[in-house]
């Protein structure tokens, strides 16, 4: 179509940004003004400027070189028509200002026809930066000033990489990607050149005019999205409260009015949008269509009420008055078991404290959590039956010495039994029980004793005796004859006045030595014999001051009636039959002569 006016990109540049050329200008033009449009020329892109054409591009004379009528004229027709839009069209008034602007009067062309008067605009929405006149090609400036540009799309400031959209190229878009940093090359670009450029994703346009110093066309396509939260606490609104928000490269806060709080925020796709308020939190992606919304519903814990039953039996038998420890939240306390064995206490918490109750009785502990009900734990001291054993009682005296052929008494569970040690000092025991006590005893004096918890990994057990070693020595002199009339010799001797204790073992001639210092003579002297081969009985012995020999003689005491008679009965019965006996020779001897005759 025949030109009316050609310039370069570097001579204008947009105002009405939005619009854009060709058919889409056209039409929103025509959208404006009806059939009045045709006062404007369509503008058509080159690749280093812009256009304007008619049917007939001849006789058309610049407003500039117009006769003083021909432009009141013209003012008038553009003026008219301006008013006419305002008024069709209030609510776009500026941009209709716009429209309605030019560079300079070498953009706005008459011609006189027939019908009159016939203008022609073909400088709307730009802003001349040459004022030359005199020809309908404006000439180019001396430099062109072509240096790269890159392009990039901006969603909340930062660049999105590998962004999807089309750049106008001549009378067609192509579509393009931006790279992995976010950008998109558009090589090397004069100033005052457009680009125009529409993303992909929301359909947005954007046409920019490049100015000598730019670098970096950027492109800002974010999108706005509701996020609302929602919060009630045991189903009241809960107010003046903060809750965060943390979403891509965002944190804010918001303050509940009410149970509600709103903000709007860039949309980030796939982006995970995090919710927090109190101690709940919610996280998942934004959507564009509606308005986001994050419930929050707290309630009152529920509390947690359990009433423990602790029960103690030993042997199946219930322990009555038995200590019972509770340590709960930080809290100990003691209470003792009833005639049943038992013991009941009750324990309170929210539900979501989680705590736990921690029960003893003597060597033993259970920890119990904090659940609704009546719950029950069960301490059973069952004695164990043990392992049987055979051990080793030594008796020894404070210098580790042992004693021999000594009286001692032995309780190993069955009763109190007594014992002489042999002549290593040792009493062999057998069936053991492992676990029970074993109390060993001195015979000759019962206050000395000593318990013993069997083991039966534990064969010999040492029975102390509270004395040490002493020798043989003195200058008294005690002798033991037994019944027989022979020495008791190895027999064990012990001499006893009070708390004052001597141990001797007879010689082969029954004897042992003392000292006359070593006992009072104001008082007797117990004297304790003891000896594998027999027992003895306790003597009373009474010392004289001047006396240094002492002997014991066993005599055999007066026999009871019974035993008497037996005897004297023995003693006829024998003389009866001796006479028998005599009898019977004699007449034996006087009956031989008439067997022979």
């Amino acid at each position: 179509m025949p030109k009316i006016k050609e310039v370069l990109s570097s001579e204008v540049h947009w105002q009405v940004a939005g619009w854009n050329t060709k058919d889409q200008a056209n039409i929103r033009i025509r959208q404006l003004l009806g059939s009045e449009a045709e006062i404007f020329a369509p503008v058509y892109v080159t690749h280093g400027g812009y256009y304007w054409s008619d049917a007939e591009a001849s006789g058309w004379t610049t407003l500039t070189d117009a006769s003083e009528a021909d432009r009141a004229e013209a003012m008038a027709v553009i003026e008219g028509l301006r008013s006419r839009t305002v008024a069709r069209f209030p609510q776009q008034k500026a941009r209709i200002e716009q429209i309605f602007n030019w560079p300079n009067d070498d953009f706005v062309f008459l011609r006189r026809g027939e019908a009159g008067l016939v203008v022609r605009l073909t400088g709307w929405g730009f802003a001349n930066y040459n004022r030359t006149r005199g020809g309908s090609i404006i000439e180019a400036p001396a430099e062109d000033n072509i240096h790269d540009v890159k392009l990039a799309f901006l969603i909340d400031g930062m660049r999105v990489p590998s962004r999807s959209f089309e750049i106008m190229q001549g009378l067609n878009w192509a579509p393009k990607v931006t790279d992995s940093d976010g950008l998109y090359d558009l090589g090397r670009v004069a100033p005052g050149e457009v680009v125009h450029v529409r993303d992909s994703v929301t359909g947005r346009e954007h046409s920019e005019s490049i100015g000598k110093d730019t670098e970096l066309v950027e492109v800002d396509v974010t999108e706005f999205v509701t996020v609302r939260l929602n919060a009630t606490y045991d189903g009241e609104p809960i107010g003046a409260e903060e809750a965060s928000i943390n979403y891509g490269h965002r944190s804010q806060k918001l303050v509940l009015a009410d149970g509600v709080a709103e903000c709007r925020m860039p949309w980030l796709e796939g982006m995970q949008c995090e919710v927090m308020l109190r101690d709940a939190r919610q996280r998942r992606e934004l959507v564009r269509e509606s308005a986001n919304v994050f419930d929050f519903r707290f309630v009152s814990p529920k509390r947690l009420q359990m009433q423990l039953v602790v029960r103690v039996s030993a042997d199946g038998v219930p322990v009555l008055n038995e200590p019972v420890d509770f340590e709960f939240n930080g809290t100990a306390r003691q209470m003792l078991t009833d005639e049943s064995g038992c013991v009941k206490a009750v324990f309170e918490q929210p539900e979501t404290e989680g705590g736990a109750v921690t029960v003893s009785v003597r060597d033993r502990s259970v920890v119990e959590p904090v659940r609704d009900g009546e719950h029950t734990v069960e301490f059973a001291f069952d004695t164990d039956p043990g392992e049987i054993f055979n051990g080793m009682v030594r008796t020894v005296n404070l210098d580790g010495d042992v004693v021999k052929f000594y009286p001692i008494t032995i309780d190993s569970g069955k009763g109190p039994l007594n014992y002489i040690t042999d002549e290593l000092g040792r009493v062999t025991l057998q069936d053991l029980v492992s676990g029970t006590t074993m109390t060993v005893a001195d015979a000759t004096d019962a206050r000395t004793r000593q318990d013993f918890v069997l083991d039966s990994a534990r064969a010999v057990y040492d029975f102390v005796l509270p004395y040490r070693s002493t020798k043989n020595e003195g200058d008294c002199t005690l002798r033991v004859i037994e019944a027989n009339k022979r020495p008791s010799s190895g027999t064990t001797a012990v001499l006893v006045q009070d708390d004052k204790k001597i141990i001797a073992h007879l010689d082969k001639n029954g004897e042992m030595r003392f000292g006359s210092d070593d006992f009072s003579v104001e008082k007797p002297v117990t004297v304790c014999l003891s000896s594998l081969r027999r027992p003895f009985p306790e003597l009373k012995l009474q010392l004289e001051k001047d006396e240094k020999e002492y002997e014991i003689k066993e005599v055999v005491g007066t026999p009871p009636w019974w035993a008497i008679l037996l005897e004297i009965g023995l003693a006829l019965f024998m003389c009866f039959a001796l006479y028998f006996l005599y009898y019977m020779y004699r007449a034996l001897i006087y009956s031989l002569p008439n067997i022979f005759s």
